[in-house]
């Protein structure tokens, strides 16, 4: 697959605070670059997690009991990658995809309710500063995916999931977040190197303490997890905390019930 030159999402910015030394694990980064942000691509699952469950996530309260153990794991691990993201700077992106494929037409009020809190969730997740009202850049550059791989891709998902995870290794994501088990066993099984991640919350968080931002006791590192001295890092000074601002209209999407 041929390399971005220009892309958006791989720019480094002070308000997102610090990002990644990206040889510090190269299986997770997969950027030809040294240093920048985690770029993670978001399912309509996870999504749909943050509007049900957020508000559990982020006080630390009891999950309903329709959420059985092994769920709530899901949604402890994704609120602690949300934890990092406000600190550290995570790139979270909803591919074009999912925006076309997975939004239905509207037919009642509820329903109208539902996708506007959606959506707000979404572009609160995504938000980000320097790329702010030019969100469609991030996916101006698509690049071409070896047909041999796209075929194997096809063999194994179904139609909507193969081009979520196709849309994914086009915009050269470091990880394709889901909490879809099938879909992830299904790309693991392929062994392809080239094609991003695709991992669940869990997976995600253990990568994440795996490289050192996330601590036992499940503290993130502000500052030197994930990182690794080497010539030129833009990093080595420090940068400045992530903008904290983020949790601001999280909170108002969540919260939106009218």
């Amino acid at each position: 697959m041929a390399v971005m030159t220009n892309n958006i999402m791989r720019e480094p910015a002070y308000g997102s605070g610090p990002g990644f030394c990206y040889d510090v694990d190269r299986s997770l980064f997969r950027s030809y670059k040294d240093d920048g942000p985690l770029v993670v691509a978001i399912d309509s699952n996870i999504v749909l997690d943050t509007m049900l469950y957020g508000a559990n996530m982020i006080n630390n309260e009891p999950y309903p009991p329709v959420v059985d153990a092994t769920y709530g794991k899901q949604l402890d691990a994704w609120a602690l990658v949300i934890d990092t993201w406000m600190i550290r700077d995570i790139r979270l992106v909803v591919l074009p995809g999912m925006r076309n494929d997975n939004r239905r037409e509207i037919s009642d009020e509820r329903r109208a309710v539902r996708e506007r809190r959606l959506l707000g969730i979404e572009s609160a997740l995504t938000f980000q500063l320097n790329d702010w009202s030019n969100e469609s850049r991030r996916f101006m550059n698509p690049q071409p995916v070896d047909p041999s791989v796209e075929a194997s891709i096809r063999g194994v998902l179904s139609p909507l999931d193969a081009n979520l995870v196709l849309q994914a290794m086009q915009h050269q994501v470091d990880v394709f977040l889901t909490r879809d088990n099938r879909v992830v066993k299904r790309m693991n099984s392929l062994g392809f190197t080239e094609i991003p991640n695709v991992m669940r919350p869990t997976g995600l968080a253990r990568a994440l303490e795996k490289v050192g931002v996330i601590g036992s006791s499940n503290a993130v590192d502000i500052f030197s997890g994930g990182h690794i001295k080497h010539r030129g890092c833009i990093y080595a000074d420090g940068m400045l905390m992530g903008d904290s601002a983020k949790w601001i209209p999280l909170l108002e999407a969540m919260n939106d019930s009218a």
